[in-house]
């Protein structure tokens, strides 16, 4: 105060004449205790007793405008009247509770007095408003609620949310608006879940499965814990690929009438689709990112958004997906949340079968041996197959035959191998032909040994053609079901290299040394033992045969599996007939005791 001004002084209140000038020193001298004089004013203005007494003296927590005498009240009042906002709560979940506004009104105030909660993003600014009642404008302190509630703009009937946050407090009157307070409304947290199970593995043995992805998001009360509201929030559903490796379109493979399992590089894979009864909407036609507002509706689904992921086929390839909150001009980030890491694997699954006294299956293709085969370690060895094994079968002992490639289904038996291998009459070779085809070079010779060796294709497609028969008809006469690891005692007496001797080795074409067929891609003499075969995929069942060491019982069957992964999952072929060219554990014979680099990668679904 620095002589009679009826401008603001420096302490932040002033007079509008002498006489009120001087009776401020006197009510200062009084409330300091000293006499009052010229230079009192000059030394006390300012000063936080000042304040304290013109907050009591004017009814008003902060004087800030010129003051006026008013005798008949016998109290100085502001020239201009108006409320004060004392203060407000921080931050609240609307509806749940309701924020506290305390505020002071000075005498002087009359009229239309209006609470005002406004936000510089909303479109027209105010939110809510709504008039005091009398008492609530009675001169004093007082404290008013907000619950959330929007009376103005296109959130009327709703709630404010925290995307026009934060929020202004004013209280207005016929001499202006109050000071501001500001009232937040704040996402504490979101939380993700999927329908992915509690390993994290998504599993794409089918490339067109979807996950449901579920984002709750809870507002911070006042006691700083969250909650969900009835907020319209609205969420935006994205991804990324934390170890940044995930297959490209070009380099995954592609089903016959499919797409490529890899979404990389993609112009038309989609990651995200809409979930029914949750609309949804995507810039980039869902291809990596989904707009999803949460429930407002009250019951189990308030503040929740769902989606639908659908990641790539490619085994190996990871994702976060994340939630993420803005702010109303779309760009300005509140918050963002992550789900735990989720990554791509494939399964193999078989329903295990094991004829009678035959237990080589449930012993050395269990799902830990196998996890050595398909997830070894260091993890850069792993395939991202899933390998299971279910409950064991036992094959009743009418259906526990030696050789399944006899298996007779008219007779409901196994055909005697004795008596199937002698050769036919049509198939035997007449005595001038075996003499004519071991004779001296020559016309005669030719044509004998060409006569001969029809005879001798047609002895051995006789037998291949029983062997399919009774292979393919074994199965299901027993039984055995599609995606099943059979563990049987021998496949066929030509075909299984740990059959007797003595049954793989015949003695029908000893006439005929120089006589070759061909089984299977191997010209050899029909006597010998044709294939030497420990294990066989057919008809969409593994079988494995008895009479092998631990150590090959666990290849024959790892080797059987990942032939059976194509019919339960896309993948290339591992070669001609499904076999690797080079060694591996997927070439013809096993002869590597582990899947190589590039049969691993088959195995994910890349080329």
């Amino acid at each position: 105060m620095r002589g009679v001004s009826r401008q603001r002084s420096d302490a932040g209140f002033g007079f509008v004449s002498e006489h009120e000038r001087r009776q401020a020193e006197l009510f200062f001298a009084d409330f300091i205790g000293a006499p009052p004089g010229p230079r009192l004013p000059r030394e006390i203005a300012g000063s936080e007793q000042a304040e304290e007494f013109f907050s009591d003296l004017t009814g008003q927590p902060r004087p800030h405008r010129p003051l006026r005498w008013t005798p008949s009240a016998d109290q100085y009042v502001e020239d201009n009247p108006q409320a004060h906002i004392d203060s407000v709560d921080p931050h609240f979940a609307p509806i749940v509770e309701s924020a506290d506004i305390r505020y002071s009104v000075p005498a002087g105030v009359s009229g239309r007095v209006t609470l005002r909660i406004s936000s510089a993003t909303y479109p027209g600014t105010t939110v809510f408003q709504r008039d005091l009642t009398a008492a609530e404008k009675a001169v004093g302190a007082h404290t008013v609620t907000w619950d959330g509630s929007a009376t103005v703009g296109r959130l009327a009937g709703g709630v404010a949310t925290p995307a026009f946050s934060p929020y202004t407090v004013t209280i207005v009157a016929t001499g202006g608006a109050s000071n501001a307070g500001t009232i937040a409304i704040q996402v504490h947290d979101i939380e993700i879940t999927t329908t992915a199970p509690a390993s994290d593995r998504l599993n794409m043995s089918r490339p067109a499965d979807v996950f449901d992805v579920t984002a709750t998001v809870k507002v911070k009360r006042k006691n700083n814990t969250g909650v969900v509201t009835r907020c319209a929030v609205d969420l935006v559903f994205s991804y990324r690929d934390p170890a940044g490796a995930n297959g490209t379109a070009a380099a995954t493979f592609t089903p016959t009438g499919g797409s490529p399992l890899g979404k990389v590089g993609s112009a038309t894979a989609t990651l995200f689709r809409a979930k029914a009864g949750w609309p949804a909407t995507s810039p980039n036609s869902f291809r990596t990112t989904a707009n999803v507002p949460v429930s407002t509706a009250a019951g189990a689904n308030q503040a929740k958004a769902m989606v639908t992921f659908a990641p790539s086929a490619a085994g190996g390839d990871t994702y976060l997906i994340r939630a993420t909150v803005f702010a109303a001009n779309g760009t300005t980030e509140l918050i963002h949340r992550e789900s735990r890491q989720l990554t791509v694997w494939r399964r193999v699954e078989f329903r295990p079968f094991e004829m009678t006294g035959q237990r080589h299956i449930s012993t050395h293709g269990t799902d830990a041996i196998m996890g050595g085969f398909y997830n070894p370690a260091p993890a850069a060895n792993n395939t991202f197959v899933e390998y299971h094994l279910g409950a064991v079968t036992v094959i009743p002992a009418a259906k526990s035959v030696r050789y399944i490639g006899l298996w007779d289904r008219a007779s409901s038996s196994m055909l005697s191998w004795a008596t199937h291998q002698t050769k036919l009459p049509a198939e035997t070779p007449t005595a001038a032909q075996t003499t004519a085809a071991n004779g001296p070079a020559g016309p005669a010779r030719t044509a004998a040994r060409a006569a001969i060796q029809v005879k001798a294709n047609a002895w051995k497609d006789r037998i291949i053609a029983q062997y399919n028969a009774g292979i393919t008809s074994w199965a299901p006469d027993a039984a055995v079901p599609a995606n099943a690891m059979v563990a049987v005692e021998f496949e066929h007496p030509k075909y299984s290299v740990d059959a007797p001797a003595a049954d793989g080795t015949t003695s029908e074409w000893t006439a005929f040394p120089w006589l070759t067929i061909t089984v299977e891609g191997s010209t050899l003499h029909p006597d010998r033992r044709w294939v030497l075969g420990q294990g066989v995929s057919v008809g969409g069942r593994a079988y494995v045969m008895a009479g092998m060491s631990a150590a090959r019982t666990r290849v024959a069957i790892a080797h059987e599996a990942g032939h059976e992964t194509k019919n339960q999952f896309p993948r290339a072929q591992f070669g001609g007939g499904d076999h690797s060219a080079a060694a591996g554990l997927m070439d013809t014979v096993g002869s590597v005791a582990a899947f190589t680099a590039r049969e691993r990668q088959l195995l994910k679904g890349y080329t």
